[in-house]
């Protein structure tokens, strides 16, 4: 690896290097923006699903809480606890009509002796009033019913599943208008909390609220696989990709049972916006690669280039042992002042070179001059040259004796 890219020029290590660089930062920062910012983003938006699941529950309580008090003070009443001792007709007429029911919002009513027993029920079916009660309610209402037996203790409401649906309910004992007994049986109101009902909970909210009963097949796997959770943790959300975001309420009836789960259904703008802001910030590191790639081309016109053909200017004039050649000045720049150095070294070494030239040219004249025989050796004692005036006088051979040692 080393050595394949010791042998690459300059502007392919500049090119690779700022390649990797830039790869590995985009990367490294796309990773951390998709983790982070959209893990902030999902944070929030369970955090306002979680919000608004308290706020159905608490709308639901609140619910619970005003039928309770509307029953309250109808079972704390003198017609209505005089009512439970003769079975007055008058009662009836007055009070067990359809304006009473839509008046309170109510589906039914029915009175329970102390033995259990129903003695009057008046249920709303449509705009007449019939004098029963939900046949899956009856079972509720029997001796020793849970909510017979508490509803005299003091009174009780909550949730009920029936097969006719899911039910709010309240029971109170009938006592006189000063809340004074003896009881004389319970008071027993119930609203169905239907289709409507949801609808209305769900403008007055502006959230999309659904319901799924515990007791009916789940047709919806994701309900199938948190109905464990719920009965733990009695809520969970759920992110439905990137488009929407649920959020599960887990509702137990009177006795503490898991009857049904609510559902509401959130968008998530802010995923979506998240995923456009790590796409936007991906596009720009894409462009700022582009920029710098570009940067690399005019780096290698202005700077490799010029550095390449200095280097190659100085191989040919090494190549040839040619002083004579100049390096080629094309810039204003660092890289011409260096040119303009080397330019400066070579004619000071071709200047040198001429002045050797002309010392051994008159060393030669005087060396050949000089009456006698003259000779030089090197270190070995090898002769190196021969001279004087004697070589021409005895006509010596000096190929023959320049090499000898002495």
């Amino acid at each position: 690896m080393n050595f394949w890219l010791s042998r690459l020029s300059l502007k392919w290590k500049a090119g690779i290097v700022i390649f990797l660089v830039l790869g590995v930062t985009t990367g490294a920062l796309y990773a951390l923006a998709s983790s982070v910012i959209l893990r902030i983003f999902q944070n929030f938006e369970e955090r306002e699903a979680r919000r608004n699941l308290d706020r159905v529950a608490e709308s639901l309580s609140q619910e619970i809480e005003n039928l309770a008090g509307t029953n309250r003070d109808w079972a704390a009443w003198d017609d209505s606890y005089q009512f439970m001792a003769d079975l007055n007709q008058d009662y009836i007429r007055s009070n067990l009509v359809v304006a009473t029911f839509i008046n309170n919002n109510l589906d039914f009513m029915g009175y329970v002796d102390l033995r259990g027993r129903l003695v009057k029920g008046a249920w709303l079916r449509g705009q007449r009033v019939e004098e029963r009660l939900p046949e899956g309610f009856l079972p509720h209402i029997g001796r020793n019913s849970p909510l017979i037996s508490r509803g005299l203790e003091g009174g009780i409401s909550g949730f009920v599943l029936v097969r006719e649906g899911l039910l709010l309910v309240s029971a109170h004992p009938i006592l006189t208008s000063n809340s004074e007994g003896p009881a004389r049986g319970v008071l027993v109101w119930g609203r169905f909390w239907d289709a409507d009902e949801r609808q209305r909970l769900s403008l007055r909210l502006q959230i999309p609220i659904s319901l799924t009963l515990i007791g009916s097949p789940l047709s919806d796997a994701e309900l199938k696989k948190l109905s464990l959770d719920l009965v733990e943790r009695s809520r969970a959300v759920v992110a439905d990709k990137r488009h929407s975001l649920k959020g599960h309420q887990l509702i137990r009836d009177l006795y503490d049972r898991p009857v049904a789960v609510v559902t509401i259904t959130m968008q998530r703008p802010l995923s979506q916006a998240s995923g456009e802001v790590v796409r936007s910030l991906f596009l720009a590191m894409v462009l700022v690669g582009i920029a710098l790639m570009v940067s690399v081309l005019f780096l290698n016109r202005l700077v490799i280039s010029p550095v390449q053909r200095l280097n190659q200017a100085l191989g040919s004039i090494q190549a040839v042992a040619d002083r004579q050649g100049q390096v080629l000045r094309t810039a204003t720049d660092e890289l011409d002042q260096l040119a303009q150095s080397i330019n400066s070294a070579l004619n000071a070494l071709q200047e040198s070179e001429r002045q050797i030239r002309d010392r051994e040219r008159r060393l030669q004249v005087i060396f050949s001059q000089v009456p006698g025989l003259v000779w030089t050796t090197d270190a070995s004692l090898t002769i190196t040259s021969l001279g004087g005036s004697v070589i021409g006088e005895l006509n010596l051979k000096t190929a023959g004796i320049v090499g000898a040692k002495v």
